[in-house]
């Protein structure tokens, strides 16, 4: 559409004296704004003016709307009307504004609470929902704040009794027993009713509180005005109290008293049932039993299974008797030993009863008998079912299982999965334990799992060669470090209890176990702090070890000298300078070290019983070889060798024996080319020739020890090093002896047993010194070029430096330069 046809339509619509008007509008405005500015009197007058227009507008406006907007005042007894008349609704809607209003008083604070409460009470009794539980806790939350604000006035009785049956329907049957009480003192009417209630919270206690129960039931029953009906519910109630009291005579007199035409009588033929395993269960344990007797405790368990039947075809949609049959034909089939036929039916239950009492009870009775015929995995998938449905104690309640039945059922299959070293499902199990106990509990239990496991993994490491070992070391110490975290979360959960240091001491230890120095360090750091002189002198000497880990050798001392100073008897001090010692042979403080050693050693409170004892003899030897104070290395070593024969040290005693015998030859052959006296250079051959040759034994004794293990074990790393050694330190004994041709045989045996590792070049030199010796250059020539053969064979990324003097290169040069001597 064209602007010409735009303005032809506008003009036809609109009279032309109103366009003439607007048209002139904008010249009015400008007059007006030239009046105004004249002087400054008019624009006051104008500025006034607006403001006072603008602001009534606006009061205006805000007028309108809180007349439109503004509700009406809602009273309480229009929300109580609308809860007497049935309309939840409107009641529950009522009650929400009337909350928001500021004008109720004290005796009404309690009303909208009251009102929600109830109203959700009675709205529940009328539906079937699943959700039926989590409304009537909703409801009890409302009408405990209405109690704990004031029922409205008239309201306490029907308030009371409304948060008591909430509390029961919600199954917190603690919590609903004194309600009911208070109910009870205030409404007579509904006595029956409140008796009923009591004793159902009384029978469905988790752990069930029978003689109240009964007197409760007693209440009940005996109401003169209780219709017939509730009257034969009630004394099917009794019946089952009485049974679960072994009062039988009772339980059958009691059943007696209701008629079969009932609506309860498939219940009443549960209970019957129930009855023949009883006297079956009698029977059959009984220490004096017969064969008879256990013949017809058979018959008994068979018959009540027919009895389970019949009930179910008696049932109806208003009884539970079908579950209950269900779950009971399972245990009669567990206790005739048909494993398989009560597997089968606990699983129906389970399938067709989920979350009811039988489905659990199914679920459990599934689980033990999965974990009795080794079928773990299933065992653990009915535990989690059984359990998934716990999530606060208190209101647990099950007719087939007491709460303390349960827990100690469950630390039973516990203890046994711990027992039996089955760890990983110890542990799945151990974490399905909350909230069935209490945190802390639990994970004690799963501290315990992680470390019981580290420990077992630890010590059958220890019997191993090191490389089969090695991995299971590591998934020890894996458990161990994942004890140590448990156990320090749980020192955190008991900060405020005298169990706080011991869950630390258990945390650091488990951590000092696992190798985790620095989590150890600090757990040690919190336990000195904190906690009383208790392990005092044992924590300061792992926090001494755990620092030295941690490379902090300082600190370590400072923990160490603590200890040694402060406690000095204590068996920790004993620990602590033979770590010391170490901290100080890092630093190369020999000094200290023999020191610390000695003081071990000498001390009247060590004996060479203890393990600190032992480590430092062979500590002190070790250090006096490295000081060259062979002699009295020798003595201290073959000492320890002597005393503990079986000690893994001993091997590397035995090599620095040896070794310490070769250095003395060695130190006296020095001796001798500087002393040309006829006398001495006689004593120093003969002394040279002495350690020799004890060397030599020593040597030899090693190797044949390690090469007869070898034939029938791996030998360990360290093993394997010292055998190497000793074939290569006897060549070079029998050269310096001048039994060249001894020396020739055993470096030959030396390198074509490592003909692979580099130093077995310096072995070929030998030999061709040897030969030199027995004035066959030759054949000197000839292993010199052997060894060349080898040395080119040698992979590219051979060390040579960690086993020999030379590089690559430099043993080429080396070679060469010998072959053309």
């Amino acid at each position: 559409m064209t602007a010409e046809t735009l303005d032809s339509t506008e003009s036809a619509a609109v009279p032309s004296g109103f366009i003439q008007k607007m048209k002139s509008l904008p010249q009015m405005l400008r007059a007006v704004v030239r009046w105004a500015t004249a002087n400054r009197l008019r624009t006051a007058i104008v500025g006034v003016a607006c403001l006072i227009s603008v602001f009534g507008m606006i009061l205006g406006g805000v007028f309108i709307a809180a007349k439109q907007t503004a509700p009406k005042l809602v009273t309480v007894d229009m929300a109580l009307q609308a809860l007497d008349n049935g309309s939840f609704v409107t009641a529950r809607e009522l009650a929400q504004r009337l909350k928001a209003q500021t004008n109720l008083t004290v005796e009404e604070a309690g009303a909208p609470a009251f009102v929600m409460g109830a109203a959700t009470a009675y709205e529940t009794d009328e539906t079937w929902s699943k959700e039926k539980a989590s409304l009537y806790r909703l409801a009890a939350r409302y009408l405990e704040e209405a109690r704990d604000q004031g029922f409205p006035p008239g309201r306490k009785a029907e308030g009371l009794f409304l948060l008591g049956r909430c509390l029961y329907l919600s199954s917190q049957y603690p919590a609903s027993r004194p309600v009911l009480r208070d109910a009870l003192a205030v409404d007579q009417e509904k006595a029956p009713e409140i008796h009923r209630l009591l004793a159902g919270a009384f029978l469905q206690d988790a752990n069930p509180r029978l003689e109240e129960a009964l007197e409760e039931n007693a209440l009940y029953v005996n109401d003169r005005g209780l219709p017939a009906p509730l009257r034969y519910e009630g004394l099917l109630e009794r019946a089952q109290i009485l049974l679960r009291m072994n009062r039988i005579p009772e339980c059958l007199a009691t059943l007696a008293k209701v008629p079969d035409s009932s609506q309860n009588r498939a219940d009443a033929i549960v209970v019957r049932g129930q009855v023949l395993m009883h006297e079956a269960h009698l029977l059959a344990d009984d220490a004096d039993a017969t064969p008879e007797d256990r013949i017809a405790a058979r018959q008994k368990y068979q018959k009540a299974i027919e009895v389970f039947r019949a009930a179910q075809g008696h049932d109806t949609l208003s009884t539970q008797a079908t579950r209950k049959a269900m779950y009971l034909i399972g245990v009669c089939y567990q206790q005739l030993g048909d494993y398989r036929a009560a597997l089968a039916q606990f699983a129906r239950t389970v399938k067709l009863h989920a979350d009811t009492p039988e489905g659990i009870a199914a679920s459990f009775q599934e689980a033990e008998l999965s974990q009795k015929v080794g079928r773990d995995t299933a065992a653990l998938a009915s535990y989690r079912n059984a359990l998934r449905t716990i999530d606060d104690p208190k209101n647990f309640s099950n007719p087939w299982l007491t709460l303390d039945d349960l827990r100690t059922r469950m630390l039973t299959t516990y203890q046994h999965y711990l027992n039996g070293g089955n760890y990983a499902v110890c542990l799945q199990l151990s974490k399905l334990l909350y909230p069935l106990f209490p945190k802390v509990r639990a994970l004690q239990l799963t501290a315990q799992s992680h470390r019981a496991w580290g420990e077992a993994l630890l010590e059958r490491a220890s019997h191993l060669p090191r490389e089969e070992a090695q991995p299971l070391e590591e998934d020890g110490r894996t458990q161990m470090r994942m004890a140590g975290r448990v156990y320090l979360r749980l020192a955190d959960l008991q900060a405020a209890t005298r169990d706080y240091p011991e869950r630390l001491w258990d945390a650091a230890s488990a951590m000092m176990a696992g190798r985790d120095y620095y989590g150890a360090a600090k757990t040690l750091r919190r336990y000195l702090k904190d906690t009383t002189r208790k392990r005092h002198p044992q924590a300061l000497t792992d926090y001494g070890e755990a620092l030295m880990a941690l490379n902090k050798v300082n600190m370590a001392l400072e923990a160490f000298r603590e200890c040694i100073e402060f406690h000095p008897r204590d068996a920790a001090a004993f620990r602590a300078r033979l770590f010391a010692s170490k901290a100080y042979l890092e630093k190369g403080d020999y000094e200290k070290v023999e020191g610390l050693l000695r003081d071990n050693l000498n001390g009247e409170y060590l004996t060479p019983a203890s393990k600190e004892w032992r480590d430092s003899l062979f500590a002190l030897g070790e250090l006096l070889h490295t000081k060259g104070n062979y002699l009295e290395a020798i003595r201290r070593l073959e000492e320890a060798v002597a005393r503990y024969p079986e000690d893994p040290l001993n091997l590397g005693a035995k090599y620095l024996i040896a070794d310490s015998f070769y250095q003395i030859a060695k130190d006296v052959q020095e001796k001798l080319r500087a002393d040309l006296a006829g006398a001495t250079r006689v004593a120093h051959t003969k002394r040279i020739h002495e350690m020799y040759t004890k060397a030599l034994d020593q040597y030899h004794l090693l190797r044949d020890s390690l090469s007869r293990k070898q034939e029938t074990a791996e030998l360990t790393s360290l093993e394997k090093s010292v055998l190497r050694n000793c074939y290569f330190a006897i060549g070079d004994i029998e050269f310096a002896m001048g039994k060249y041709e001894a020396s020739i045989k055993s470096y030959s045996t030396a390198t074509n047993r490592y003909q692979n590792n580099p130093e077995v070049l310096e072995a070929y030199v030998r030999i061709a010194n040897a030969y030199r010796r027995l004035g066959d250059p030759a054949k000197a020539k000839g292993t010199l070029e052997q060894a060349r053969i080898v040395l080119d064979r040698m992979k590219p990324d051979t060390k040579f430096t960690e086993t020999t003097n030379y590089t690559r290169k430099q043993w080429s040069e080396r070679l060469d330069a010998l072959a053309a001597l």
